[in-house]
């Protein structure tokens, strides 16, 4: 029985609930809002977690190329010795390599069994040890990876990999900028 419009409906009638309608309108405005500052949020804690996992004072690294398969290796010409020497070429350009650093950069290259396909995948890793208890380990801090098609080149992989050396070091040199700055202004260096 409608005994005429109240607070919550339409003068019209029409059973339209204007005061619910209103609060809906907020609160989707309100959740959207929250997902904005939430993804924002998120996106700074992952930068702030990278920045943590890359400073090291500019801490000088040595490089490390995981084996290759030598059947498929061999099948383009691609040796191991020369993805090392693409990363140590990388560093040194910054003033970055020493051979003796428990902070290496290393570089994984998987070949496919079948087509031309390859992965590379570049991290910087520490090692850490307690030597109280003889404990120790290999703890990856960044990484970065491409999938891609070599068509027989071992050029196109060592590209790759100088690619993904240099976003490493984009981020790298960004994060410890400061220290960096200090180590290049000091005489000697």
């Amino acid at each position: 029985m409608n005994s005429g419009w109240c607070a919550w409906e339409s003068p019209t009638g029409s059973g339209t609930n204007l005061l619910v309608n209103i609060f809906y309108r907020k609160y989707i405005v309100a959740m959207a809002a929250l997902g904005l500052l939430a993804v924002a949020v998120q996106n700074a804690v992952a930068l702030d977690i990278e920045k943590r996992n890359l400073f090291s004072l500019c801490a000088p690294l040595n490089v490390v190329s995981e084996p290759l398969r030598d059947d498929l290796a061999r099948k383009i010409g691609l040796l191991g010795p020369a993805i090392e020497r693409v990363l140590e070429s990388k560093l040194d350009a910054v003033h970055l390599f020493d051979a003796d650093s428990n902070e290496f950069l290393s570089a994984r290259v998987s070949l496919a069994d079948a087509g031309d396909f390859f992965s590379v995948e570049v991290s910087l890793n520490r090692f850490v040890g307690n030597m109280g208890y003889g404990i120790g380990g290999i703890v990856t801090l960044w990484t970065t990876r491409t999938l891609s098609q070599h068509g027989g080149s071992d050029q196109t992989i060592l590209q790759a990999v100088a690619a993904l050396s240099d976003e490493f070091l984009d981020h790298y040199l960004y994060v410890n900028e400061a220290e960096c700055q200090a180590r290049d202004d000091i005489p000697g260096n």
